[in-house]
């Protein structure tokens, strides 16, 4: 079984990087990125191409 990729999206480091720990220590889960605003966001979905992205609904002055 292949390991579904995940992408977050998150403005706080610490949250992000704890978020970023949990899912790599699940099976079958890998994270492949870690953005902190939306223009990051889309150029790490364009390069990595996750099949799953956790996005904060506030990021700052963005909207996840």
């Amino acid at each position: 079984m292949n390991e579904a990729t995940v992408l977050i999206v998150e403005d706080h480091p610490i949250f992000s990087k704890g978020l970023s720990l949990l899912i790599n220590s699940q099976k079958g889960f890998s994270v492949v990125g870690e953005a902190r605003n939306g223009s990051e966001a889309l150029a790490l979905l364009v390069e990595k191409k996750p099949d799953l992205a956790v996005v904060d609904l506030n990021l700052g002055d963005e909207d996840g």
